[in-house]
């Protein structure tokens, strides 16, 4: 049974016959075209279209791998005060970015905000304006940006193309002289920072770059940003964002490793393609035991306490088999005790059969060289001369 996080509570299920038809509806009241990634969704098998009744409803999000980026953007959302700015890294046709827009509305009603959305692919940099129009939002009152992430400003290699099949473009690292390797701006998130005074949230998913980037934009992001909602791609990648942040001072929310499945705090296991990791800084960000982080800290002794009992079940297990190894162990020992018993006796009796041989030999060898056994022979012999029969 799922326990969703209280902070969706704070944002109601809505319904709507106003969708088109060429669009589903996602939480929380986000319009988006089924041709941004119908081709993609039958190559993965999932069902192409929602029934009617869910997708004129905008319900509450599955508990999946996304399930913990829309608890950043809710909370972020929650949080802001003056305004609201977020960045979005690789960010394909910016439907985070519009999920946020959607949920300050509902939320704050006109809080200002600023969006920013960096995407080298040119298809999905189009999609992303055409997704901003369709939920009533004005790109050009916001940054969308067509150029890749990179750990300082310049130009890459980078792959481009299909763009309705992947969403897993990224900057070229071997073969470089495919046609679909395309020479594109890139920047770094330094400059990005420089363009405001603080962030609620980067959300990034830039296949690969996601530490140098970060590594080269650190004291930038220590002085403005409050919130980073991670896509991880590596176990090397994840271990070194961790020691950066650490070495920063930075709290760690969330953090579920890429190609895992993992127990969550809401009861059920998650299968994670790409990891996350939540960042918060605390220069920022007031980090305080509110009703939210309560309940994820129950959930996460709750989790601690069943590794516990998993961890006891599987000493037990090991202390048994560990005796039965022993077990079996003094059984092939005394084994090898009577083995060993039985090959002395053995010798012993190789030895004194040996020995008794060899004393027939001399007896035999004594009888044949006597003066009696010369006179038996001479007897037997002349009586086979004089035709008398013979026994031996």
């Amino acid at each position: 049974m799922i326990v969703y996080h209280p902070i969706f509570g704070k944002f109601e299920e809505l319904s709507s016959n106003a969708i088109s038809p060429d669009s589903h509806w996602y939480f929380p009241g986000v319009q988006e075209r089924i041709a941004f990634s119908e081709k993609l969704t039958k190559i993965f098998g999932t069902p192409l279209r929602y029934s009617l009744a869910v997708a004129r409803k905008a319900a509450y999000p599955p508990l999946d791998d996304e399930y913990h980026e829309y608890i950043d953007i809710l909370e972020t959302i929650v949080a802001a005060k003056d305004s609201f700015i977020m960045i979005e890294l690789g960010a394909g046709f910016g439907r985070w970015l519009v999920r946020a827009a959607i949920g300050v509305r509902r939320y704050h009603g006109d809080l200002p905000m600023r969006l920013i959305g960096v995407e080298a692919e040119p298809t999905h940099f189009q999609w992303m304006h055409q997704h901003f129009l369709d939920n009533g939002i004005n790109p050009d009152e916001h940054s969308l940006i067509e150029a890749a992430v990179d750990e300082q400003d310049g130009e890459v290699l980078f792959y481009i193309g299909k763009p309705d099949t992947w969403y897993g473009q990224a900057i070229a690292q071997g073969d470089i002289t495919s046609d679909s390797v395309k020479r594109v701006k890139a920047l770094g998130l330094t400059s990005i920072l420089n363009t405001v005074e603080s962030v609620d949230l980067i959300d990034l998913d830039i296949q690969g770059s996601e530490f140098v980037v970060l590594r080269g934009a650190i004291v930038a992001l220590n002085e403005k940003v409050k919130r980073v909602h991670i896509g991880t791609h590596t176990h090397d990648i994840e271990r070194n964002l961790r020691q950066l942040f650490r070495d920063n001072g930075w709290y760690k929310l969330n953090d579920y490793s890429c190609q895992s499945t993992s127990l969550t705090e809401f009861g059920e296991r998650v299968t994670f393609g790409d990891g996350i990791q939540t960042w918060i800084n605390p220069r920022l960000s007031t980090i305080a035991t509110s009703e939210t982080e309560f309940h994820r800290l129950q959930c996460l002794m709750g989790q601690m306490e069943a590794g516990e009992r998993y961890l006891y079940a599987e000493l037990t297990q090991l202390q048994a088999q560990n005796q039965h190894l022993q077990e079996e162990n003094c059984q092939l020992q005394a084994q090898s005790h009577r083995f060993q018993h039985q090959a002395q006796h053995t010798e012993m009796d190789l030895k004194q059969a040996f020995y008794a041989l060899e004393q027939l030999k001399v007896k035999v060898a004594a009888m044949e060289t006597s003066k009696f056994w010369k006179l038996r022979s001479a007897w037997f012999k002349l009586k086979r001369l004089l035709g008398i029969k013979t026994t031996d």
